[in-house]
């Protein structure tokens, strides 16, 4: 099993244009657009693994920060997908 830094991969926001919305990124591969969008205006990391690959985006927002978590087959579609807010992290370590 061999993971590896995906640096083809990048995010260029999609603008509201209600801006009402929750941040969304078109996924670039190699500078160019793919037309597949995932949650999240920045991207944190990519990794790949055999045909897929794992992108960590952030929403940008300064101490409201969420942590979109995306699992993308070789097409590009989203298998799975998570989201972790600083609550989700607060709760998990006991402080209320």
């Amino acid at each position: 099993m061999f993971l590896r830094i995906a640096a083809e991969f990048d995010l260029r926001e999609v603008p509201d244009a209600n801006q009402q919305g929750d941040p969304s990124s078109e996924i670039l591969r190699d500078g160019k657009a793919t037309g597949k969008r995932v949650a999240g205006a920045q991207l944190a990391a990519a990794v790949a693994w055999r045909d897929h690959v794992v992108l960590f985006a952030l929403d940008g927002f300064i101490f409201e920060e969420f942590l979109h978590v995306h699992l993308l087959d070789a097409q590009l579609d989203v298998v799975d997908s998570g989201t972790r807010t600083k609550e989700d992290n607060a709760g998990a370590a006991g402080v209320a």
